[in-house]
């Protein structure tokens, strides 16, 4: 009895002081260690075998249960991702066979000495009772046997794709317990990725001899898996010769072969496998970088690992050296990221191609080394990835037509350019923002929205135009320090927008608080325009009051440039307080009181013995000003005029789109008309107007079709008035109208749920 006493005592002040420690350090994070050895059955779907789980608990609960992943069984009729497409429309899932379906069961490993009381299924999620409440700072092991069906064809980033075997969320991982959300166990519903905590892999894969794995981590049995006499058959250079030169493998795929790769500091673990690749590789600061071509495409991928390494080299500079020893990029018929390895399709010479690899290896960071709670937070991995995306298109193909895909003449002529920051950023944020569909940040778990496209803004785009207001307030260098700073401390750990935030005020010294929880949580809308100019005329100088105006809801410090009548610039920034800060070269005005007070309106005064020329508010474009359009002083917008080719166009952001084009037509009474069209807008919505005329040859009366529309302010969102005035012959029509739609989605166009209209015509008829 003493002996126990002792011992009781003992483990009391042990957990005590590990309690202490978890306090006084206030973060914690759960480590999962694996083994696994599987096989890859002949129908190249069926993976069978064992893990080894190893979970430890620093966190300062009692554990009595533990969560594991089934993410397969989401590929089945009538799971919950079946039930949620539906919703929506989509039968996909519903229409699989049994055949084509995905699965995994977990079963009692034999001869092993079994830590749990039972499992049970709720789809993709199994729950683990465990037999003895797992203390903090208590490890418990589990082991079981598994077996994994991957559809055919593949859907939601698993399964057979055109012969090529994608083993993502394939095994029975741990979900993750973490000390802002706990359990993190919701269904896998296909639009989101996964969480997972920090460890250790050991993953053999016996598989049929033809085929080659690629997988997370480090390859430990290269000599046996892929001898060097293989692998250099498997050269990417032989395959660029005609298929008649190609080598003979004579591999037999009747026969397996292991694979065995390790992984640490790795949050998990995926596979990809195809009898038909050759391997490309190289290396950068250490990390070994290594292609997985499809053989008949050799040609279009000699860049992939030029591109990797581009990646690798770009953010590790920028952002945080890349701290993994290898990154494996596969063509693999789509773009996901894993750990260490990507999934890929496409191929140069699209920028394109460019543009995925360079996101799908952005991953790595905020996705991988950084890891980001991708199910509740996914704007914390997206929008950061599309963020680092941007800087790499706009370092290797300039920030001018760096997203271009033209393939023909006619539109290398007559296709506007593209860029990568606009079409995956800027756009679509603000196109759904003047509808009035977009959602917070914070909304956005990939188990709450009801449909994707609002999901994906908000989370992808509006969470980097948060990272270009960043850039905009602190200036590249302060940024890319702060955010450098964000990663060395949050490398292999697990963020929340709290800790992103307090990292960017210790970097800065800047209070990010208010600012930031206005993108977090709101729909704020930012929107800072050009109000006035006045000039008072002393003796010796110039007066110049400028009055700048907050038209939206949202707060932010601004930048204001004053262009001189000479062209010189003189750069300002006018902050709201908290945030007094200002780049280099930029001159610091008083403080707007805009978070607390609501000041809507602010003006300054310079002196300068020259005249203004012009005052542009946000002169670089890197706010999410949903109207660009008032930003800068003049008599005129700023226009884009362009012929319209009448099929390629985009919607400028900074501009006003005005495009105009001869026409003609005939008709018996005016014979052969002649004319022309022009059409403008603001995104598509504002001052929108159509304007057609044509004048008869025979008849010379004159044909005048011209309309005109905007937003209708006192009606909200999805509101518009309009008139219409029709000319011809001796005919007039006249029409003034009024419309409020109600529209609960922006994808779903039989969801309109109400329409209202009320218009007034007049036709008159002169003889």
């Amino acid at each position: 009895m003493k002996k126990f006493s002792i011992i009781l005592l003992a483990s009391m002040i042990g957990l005590f002081a590990f309690t202490s420690q978890l306090l006084a350090d206030d973060y914690w994070q759960q480590e999962v260690n694996y083994v696994m050895e599987v096989t890859l059955a002949d129908d190249l779907r069926t993976i069978d075998g064992f893990i080894e789980i190893e979970y430890i608990n620093n966190s300062p609960d009692t554990l009595r249960e533990l969560y594991l992943k089934a993410f397969p069984n989401a590929i089945q009729k009538g799971s919950y991702a079946d039930h949620k497409n539906r919703s929506m429309n989509n039968y996909s899932l519903e229409e699989l066979k049994p055949s084509e379906q995905g699965s995994l069961e977990l079963r009692d490993r034999s001869g092993v000495i079994h830590t749990y009381s039972s499992f049970e299924f709720d789809n993709t999620i199994i729950t683990v009772y465990l037999i003895r409440p797992l203390l903090p700072g208590q490890k418990t092991e589990l082991s079981f046997d598994f077996t994994t069906v991957l559809p055919d064809p593949g859907k939601m980033r698993m399964g057979v794709d055109r012969g090529t075997i994608k083993a993502a969320y394939w095994y029975p991982q741990v979900c993750v317990y973490d000390r802002r959300v706990g359990w993190v166990n919701s269904q896998y519903l296909g639009w989101g990725e996964t969480y997972g905590d920090f460890g250790s892999f050991d993953v053999t894969i016996n598989a049929p001899e033809d085929q080659i794995v690629a997988a997370t981590g480090e390859l430990k049995n290269r000599e046996e898996a892929l001898p060097s006499k293989l692998r250099d058959k498997l050269d990417i250079s032989n395959y660029l010769k005609p298929r008649a030169e190609w080598p003979e493998l004579n591999l037999d795929k009747t026969k397996k072969k292991g694979w065995r790769y390790t992984a640490e500091n790795c949050n998990d673990f995926v596979w990809t496998a195809c009898n038909n690749w050759c391997i490309d590789s190289g290396s950068v600061n250490g990390v070994k970088v290594v292609a997985y071509p499809l053989r008949y495409k050799a040609a279009s991928w000699t860049s992939a690992v030029r591109l990797g390494k581009e990646a690798v080299e770009t953010f590790s500079e920028l952002y945080y050296p890349y701290a993994w020893p290898v990154v494996r990029i596969c063509d693999a018929f789509g773009g996901m990221e894993y750990p260490m390895i990507t999934n890929c399709s496409g191929g140069e010479p699209s920028k394109s191609f460019s543009m995925l690899l360079y996101h799908e290896i952005g991953h790595f960071w905020f996705m991988g080394q950084v890891g980001s709670n991708q199910v509740d937070r996914p704007f914390m991995d997206e929008g950061f990835t599309t963020s680092m995306e941007h800087v790499a298109m706009e370092k290797y193909y300039g920030r001018e037509g760096n997203y271009n895909r033209f393939r023909t003449a006619y539109q290398k002529r007559f296709a506007p350019n593209v860029e990568d920051r606009n079409v995956r950023g800027f756009r679509p944020l603000l196109l759904l923002q003047k509808e009035g569909l977009d959602r917070p940040m914070m909304y956005t778990s990939y188990d709450q929205g009801m449909e994707y496209w609002p999901y994906r803004v908000s989370a992808y785009y509006k969470s980097a135009a948060m990272h270009y207001s960043l850039r905009s307030i602190l200036g590249d260098p302060a940024y890319f320090k702060a955010m450098y700073q964000y990663c060395e401390k949050w490398f292999f750990k697990h963020p929340y927008e709290d800790d992103f935030k307090n990292s960017m005020e210790d970097a800065t010294g800047i209070d990010f608080d208010l600012y930031l929880d206005q993108w977090f949580h709101t729909k704020h809308r930012l929107d800072y325009a050009f109000e006035s100019k006045k000039t008072r005329k002393t003796d010796r100088t110039n007066m110049h009051t400028i009055k700048i105006k907050r038209v939206g809801d949202l707060v932010a410090p601004i930048d204001v440039a004053i262009i001189y009548e000479q062209g010189d610039t003189t750069f300002y920034t006018v902050a709201p307080e908290g945030m007094r800060y200002a780049k280099p070269g930029y001159i610091l005005l008083p403080t707007w009181n805009q978070f607390r007070r609501k000041e809507r309106d602010y003006e300054f005064t310079i002196k300068a013995a020259r005249g203004i020329d012009k005052v542009v508010v946000d002169p670089d474009n890197l706010l999410m000003d949903i109207n660009r359009l008032n930003n800068a002083s003049g008599r005129l917008p700023p226009i884009e005029a362009r012929l319209d080719n009448m099929k390629y166009d985009r919607i400028p952001l900074h501009h006003y789109a005005l495009r105009y084009r001869p026409d003609f037509w005939y008709n018996e009474p005016d014979g052969l008309m002649l004319g022309g069209h022009v059409h403008g807008s603001y995104l598509g919505q504002d001052s929108k107007f159509n304007l057609d005329f044509k004048i008869g040859t025979e008849s010379a009366l004159a044909n005048l079709d011209i309309s005109m529309s905007n937003p209708f302010g006192p009606f909200g969102y999805q509101s518009r008035n309009w008139t219409r005035h029709l000319k011809s012959s001796n005919r007039s029509f006249t029409t003034v109208g009024y419309e409020k739609r109600w529209k609960k989605w922006t994808s779903r166009p039989d969801h309109e749920l109400f329409r209202f209209q009320l218009d007034y015509s007049n036709v008159e008829d002169k003889d």
